[in-house]
Formats: C-alpha cells, structure tokens, sequence
C-alpha cells in the first residue's frame, strides 16, 4: 500500500487521535479536511500509530473517559465515581498540561 505524501502529518493526526482527540480537532492541527484524516484512518500505519498513542496515555485520567465511552452498564465497573475521580484528578493537573499535551503531539511527539 501506497504511504501518503503527508507522512509526518499523519503520524501527528494518529498521535492525535489516540490521546483521545477527534478526527475534526486532529484535522484542524494538521491543517487538513476531516476526510483526509478518516481516510488516513483506514491505514496499517495510522492504526499502529493510534494504538501507540493510546497504549502511552494507559492509566491516566483522560484514558478514564476514553474507557468510560466505551463502557457498557454490565461490566461492572463503577463507572461515575471513576469519572469523577478523573474529573477531580484533571482539576488538579491544570489546564496547562492540557495545551502543553497538545503542542507536544502536534510536534510530533513520540
């Protein structure tokens, strides 16, 4: 399969995504259209990308809610206190770590 002309904006837009951004707020940093983004989506390498962004958030407060929008009301988890512990855990973190996250990914951080 073909590698894009945009490689490192790719792997950005995966990086992206798999902390947990959507392919509309991962398009507006790479610059391109939702489409290309979805459409890069389908690709071996973005997956594998995605994948390694979500395996280095594992355990964190934003991986709470990326669990929690998956969760289902039988799996026994309690899932609101875990919300609300994340919630709690953010509050103390700041909003800074939050934009620093952000401008790292976009960098290319790996």
């Amino acid at each position: 399969m073909q590698q894009p002309r945009d490689l490192d904006l790719m792997l950005t837009a995966a990086r992206l995504v798999g902390s947990g951004h959507t392919y509309v707020a991962a398009a507006r940093v790479v610059k391109r259209d939702e489409s290309t983004i979805r459409r890069w989506a389908k690709l071996p390498l973005f997956q594998a990308e995605r994948e390694q962004a979500l395996a280095g958030i594992a355990g964190t407060p934003r991986a709470v809610f990326l669990d929690a929008l998956a969760a289902r009301k039988d799996d026994g988890v309690d899932w609101p206190s875990r919300i609300r512990a994340a919630e709690r855990l953010i509050e103390l973190e700041g909003g800074r770590q939050a934009e620093n996250e952000l401008a790292k990914l976009a960098e290319g951080w790996g």
